[in-house]
């Protein structure tokens, strides 16, 4: 029998996460992303479904509203857990936001989707299946998903995004 447990979650890594995601056709529609060991202490879990006007964070109903989101002094920036190996690097990167590490893509992209930061980035390759919760839920709260070999209509399940996958609010003209 194949068991597959993350490692940053056994490692002790705060912000490792579960992360579920439903795609009709090729659109995410559905995404839960449930961290059950946060650098804040308590679980974390947030949803949401296509049609649904908000997403709902550990129960309640949350509207970030990410298009109004700007890079500013204040404003946070999620990286992976390898950013604490460089921190004066990504101070710099993030800059004038501050940067805050954490191994799970789902997550950040989550917690961006919340409002808990402007902007969530892995410099390493992900799975496309890793971050099919995180877009839907971005998706809800009027972000996109961006990545050098990622079509924002398309999700392919078996590929690897190969380059950095950087979630931004969406410009409305």
């Amino acid at each position: 029998m194949n068991q597959w447990v993350d490692k940053d979650f056994l490692m002790g890594l705060k912000g490792a996460a579960l992360s579920v995601g439903l795609l009709h056709v090729t659109i995410p529609v559905l995404g839960v992303v449930y961290a059950t060991v946060t650098p804040e202490g308590a679980p974390d879990c947030i949803g949401r479904t296509e049609g649904l006007s908000h997403l709902i964070r550990n129960g309640q109903p949350v509207s970030a509203g990410l298009a109004d989101k700007k890079l500013s002094k204040g404003s946070r920036v999620m990286v992976s857990a390898a950013a604490v190996n460089k921190p004066e690097l990504n101070r710099e990167l993030c800059a004038p936001a501050c940067f805050h590490a954490m191994p799970s893509i789902a997550y950040r992209l989550a917690r961006v989707a919340v409002g808990d930061a402007v902007c969530g980035v892995s410099l390493y390759p992900v799975s496309a299946h890793d971050v099919v919760a995180g877009h839907a839920l971005l998706r809800g709260a009027g972000g996109v998903l961006l990545g050098s070999e990622y079509n924002l209509h398309a999700h392919v399940v078996s590929s690897t995004l190969r380059r950095s996958t950087v979630c931004v609010p969406e410009r409305r003209a």
